[in-house]
């Protein structure tokens, strides 16, 4: 029986602050990067839609792992896919945001079609609006700087997840209870109860914000990893925000041209297909 999720959405002019505060104002180093991280896991978790649980550390209490790997992306500058551990080289020549989308694969779980779930085995998005935009050229660069250059990420790719980083010699990543507290320590500085927001605040931004700009319910469910048929994201996602802005279309002047970008999936899947050599 699903719970009725009794949690706000995110509101979206929180995150111009959470990157404000999170990202811009790091300290320089490896001692900065899990602000870092956690700003990244406050932005993908709305922008993609999907469970938090898709950029936290597993916690080890759920069977299924839903986490996605630094393995399990690709990053696409003109006609050539990069690797996590290309971009570091890769910014060398080039500004982060030259990078024109990314790639998620999801291979693991109930939530990929490769086992037996209905949602997309991947989801990727580019530079359609600004919060995906900025969101992207920020993932690039903690990507690039995460690890200590000449790590060799085929030791353990299972262990090196989206938001891994390198601090004082040993992997971290985010905890669902990090990304959360952070959240809710931005809302705070707006005056609004953090008792309110949860890990699943972020889906619910999603689907309200993107309900509330017209995109259509085939969308955000393909966005969000929900069914084809489900009506979960209408029954216990979806807020009446009246005017709210489109949770990919901060700062767009016009948010009626906002669109979920989650066509020709298989176009890319197909495109990347060789290169993680599957």
């Amino acid at each position: 029986k699903q719970r009725e999720n009794t949690k706000l959405p995110v509101p979206l002019e929180v995150y111009p602050r959470a990157r404000e505060k999170y990202w811009s104002n790091a300290m320089m180093g490896t001692g900065g990067l899990l602000d870092k991280a956690l700003w990244l896991g406050m932005a993908i978790a709305v922008n993609d839609g999907r469970r938090l649980s898709n950029v936290m550390r597993p916690d080890g209490k759920n069977a299924e792992d839903h986490t996605v790997r630094r393995s399990d992306i690709a990053l696409r500058y003109k006609e050539t896919w990069y690797k996590p551990s290309q971009l570091r080289e890769f910014l060398k020549h080039h500004h982060e945001d030259e990078i024109e989308e990314i790639v998620f694969i999801y291979e693991t779980g109930k939530t990929s079609r490769v086992m037996g779930g209905n949602a997309p085995d991947e989801v990727f998005w580019g530079r359609d609006t600004p919060l995906e935009s900025q969101v992207l050229s920020d993932l690039v660069v903690f990507l690039a700087t995460a690890l200590p250059e000449g790590y060799d990420e085929a030791r353990a790719p299972k262990t090196l997840y989206l938001l891994t980083r390198m601090h004082r010699n040993r992997l971290k990543t985010p905890t669902q209870k990090e990304i959360i507290e952070a959240l809710r320590n931005v809302v705070a500085e707006f005056g609004l109860d953090p008792d309110l927001f949860s890990g699943k605040s972020f889906r619910s931004g999603l689907a309200t914000h993107g309900a509330a700009e017209g995109a259509s319910k085939a969308d955000i469910r393909r966005r969000g990893g929900w069914g084809e048929k489900s009506t979960v994201n209408e029954r216990f996602y979806e807020r009446n925000m009246g005017t709210a802005r489109g949770a990919l279309a901060i700062g767009n002047p016009d948010p009626s041209g906002n669109r979920l970008n989650v066509t020709t999936l298989r176009r890319v899947q197909d495109r990347i297909r060789g290169l993680f050599g599957n």
